[in-house]
């Protein structure tokens, strides 16, 4: 009996031993095995989305890590809004000087028409620029018209000029025009002297 029991043990000590082989070959399953997660694959793609690949200077194509997904809307968010535009850019005051339509007289003789009288005046623009320079500089105020009254002789010279009422009539600047209107020259002609009235206007259109 004691001979049946120990055969017996070897008898099932092989089975235990076949079993064992068989399951780890695959034949059969002893062990619930851990099923594959979905989960693996959709990590790695979360993984693959924070690089993403770039152009760098040399023309290598290289990979960086991609900014934070709430960075990013913001950042489309930011190109989607329209762009401010600049403010206007202030002009600059400048001298609009008189067209042969604006020269006032009683008469002009034949030898100086108004034509002539106006391409002497926007002769002098530079001379007459640097005084509006200068009062800006002062931060004087320059706005507005104003009317010079000149007496031309028959040589052609400014023999008189003054500026008829406003505020530059006693200012810096309009003293200023007067002098740099001296040194006009008009054609000479022949009768008296005449005078003329023009406007010189400070505009920053």
């Amino acid at each position: 009996m004691a001979r049946a029991f120990v055969i017996g043990i070897i008898v099932a000590l092989a089975i235990a031993t076949g079993i064992i082989a068989l399951d780890r070959f695959g034949v059969i399953h002893l062990r619930q095995r851990p099923a594959v997660s979905d989960a693996e694959p959709v990590a790695e793609e979360a993984v693959a989305e924070e690089f993403e690949e770039v152009t760098a200077d040399d023309g290598t194509k290289v990979k960086r890590k991609r900014a934070p997904r709430s960075a990013r809307v913001e950042k489309k968010a930011a190109e989607a809004k329209p762009a401010k535009e600049p403010p206007p850019k202030k002009r600059e005051p400048r001298l609009a000087l008189p067209g042969a339509g604006a020269i006032n007289a009683v008469r002009l003789p034949p030898e100086l028409p108004d034509h002539k009288v106006a391409s002497v005046i926007a002769g002098q623009s530079q001379e007459l620029s640097r005084c509006l320079g200068e009062a800006l500089k002062r931060g004087d105020d320059v706005g507005g018209r104003i009317l010079v009254q000149m007496t031309i002789d028959i040589y052609g010279r400014g023999s008189e000029s003054h500026i008829k009422g406003g505020k530059h009539e006693r200012s810096t600047f309009g003293r200023c025009l007067l002098n740099r209107l001296k040194g006009m020259r008009f054609p000479q002609f022949t009768g008296e002297p005449v005078t003329i009235v023009f406007p010189i206007d400070v505009t920053t259109e």
